[in-house]
């Protein structure tokens, strides 16, 4: 399947089919190093320009059974994401690997963290965030947040503040940089004093770093393209196991 994505004309592995994914998880042995110690899957709906998604005469190989697009689709993300983590935990033992995805299915936390994708800088879609965390903890997906301030759009003053009040009790917290914005972004003088408070309420103390998974991130390698390992494969990159 080819499509245009932000790269442009790209091609779309089919990750249904398990030498494609035993394919993926071998591309990783350059970048790890280099120093990449995590992986965001992005865009892995999988999501086209123009069309929003694959149609639904594409055909998949499903573990052999030849199926379309109509049954694949929403595993496609899913099976990404496994083979993006069988690939980082190959060539990163005894280190940890760390994947974040934007599409999941049942399972996904075995093997990545997720993110809400792109939101809107508004209050309803503050709310919304909130909800959809909490559903997807309830989900057994914990591990998630959502672009602090909106994606799209320019949030007001008082709503990114807010997003930060907010945003600490999530395992995963990310502020998309945007130039246009940069004034609402965490170091922006009006808004570092209410952004410190904020952290306060929810981490009164200054935390280990060992809890916070994303500080010992060395880099991650944002792959806009393109079922389950145990728990422990899913959390900061570069500490190791038990």
């Amino acid at each position: 399947m080819e499509g245009d994505v932000w790269p442009g004309k790209c091609v779309f592995p089919d990750f249904t089919d398990p030498k494609v994914r035993e394919w993926w998880s071998g591309l990783f042995k350059d970048l790890t190093a280099m120093g990449v110690r995590g992986v965001w899957n992005d865009m892995n709906e999988p999501a086209v320009f123009e069309l929003g998604t694959f149609p639904e005469d594409v055909r998949h190989d499903y573990d052999g059974e030849n199926v379309s697009h109509r049954k694949a689709h929403n595993v496609y993300g899913h099976l990404m994401s496994k083979a993006t983590a069988t690939g980082l935990k190959k060539h990163l033992m005894p280190n940890r690997p760390f994947v974040i995805t934007r599409s999941a299915y049942a399972g996904t936390q075995r093997w990545s963290s997720v993110w809400t994708g792109d939101n809107i800088a508004s209050w309803e879609h503050l709310w919304l965030a909130s909800v959809q965390c909490q559903r997807l903890g309830l989900s057994g997906l914990s591990f998630a947040g959502s672009d602090i301030g909106g994606f799209i759009g320019e949030p007001d003053v008082n709503c990114t503040p807010a997003g930060y009040s907010w945003a600490p009790s999530n395992p995963l917290m990310r502020t998309p940089l945007r130039q246009q914005r940069n004034r609402l972004q965490p170091g922006a003088l009006e808004l570092r004093p209410r952004i410190r408070s904020s952290g306060k309420i929810v981490y009164p103390a200054p935390l280990p770093a060992a809890t916070l998974p994303l500080h010992h991130l060395l880099a991650i390698c944002r792959l806009r393209h393109a079922h389950a390992a145990p728990p422990r494969f899913c959390g900061a990159a570069g500490r190791k196991y038990a």
